[in-house]
């Protein structure tokens, strides 16, 4: 098992996405917005011990605001987002 810190997710990236993805969802507009799933996904994408598999699933079990410290961690097949206290979890599926 290993964890890596994978970042922050600024304001500035969240306003970039948000308007790229035409997304006018008011809790990724507000002052502290929270980070939209898909630029979490987009974010772990960046790691090589996820690229190397054909699917990843996603379980959002809790939320993600703006400039909290992401950390990735792989076991096996599955792993876990770290956001500050709160968990996303997700599984790698090969097939």
């Amino acid at each position: 098992m290993q964890t890596k810190l994978q970042g922050r997710i600024s304001n500035e990236e969240i306003k970039t996405f948000i308007e790229e993805v035409d997304d006018d969802n008011e809790i990724h507009r507000s002052a502290r917005p929270i980070v939209p799933g898909f630029l979490i996904i987009e974010t772990l994408l960046n790691d090589p011990r996820l690229l190397e598999h054909k699917k990843i699933r996603l379980r959002f079990k809790n939320f993600t605001a703006v400039d909290e410290k992401l950390y990735l961690t792989v076991d096996g097949d599955r792993f876990y987002v770290d956001a500050d206290e709160r968990k996303v979890e997700g599984w790698i599926l090969d097939s």
